[in-house]
């Protein structure tokens, strides 16, 4: 059997004591992808309540949150420790 000398993490879930920021999203439509620093994170529903955020290491990230027939928003975001950024915004439809 395999032993363990502390707590298991999951891939992405920094430890409790790691001095990691957040970010926050308040995009619609809540179903488009959200990429950080050119990686797919998951979906805008994903980080948008109240203890739902992208947690990340502190210093710049840039995102991307793209969806079909509509305007890739692209935007960049200096992380601090222990903090949470809110970012708003809407997505244009694509103009042909």
């Amino acid at each position: 059997a395999e032993r363990h000398d502390g707590p298991v993490q999951r891939h992405g879930v920094p430890p409790p004591d790691a001095l990691y920021g957040g970010v926050r999203l308040d995009v619609t439509p809540r179903d488009a992808a959200v990429y950080v620093d050119g990686y797919y994170a998951g979906i805008v529903d994903d980080f948008d309540g109240a203890l739902q955020r992208v947690a990340l290491e502190p210093g710049p990230h840039h995102f991307e949150i793209a969806a079909p027939g509509l305007e890739t928003l692209a935007f960049d975001v200096n992380v601090r420790p222990n903090q949470t950024v809110r970012y708003r915004g809407d997505m244009l439809r694509m103009v042909p």
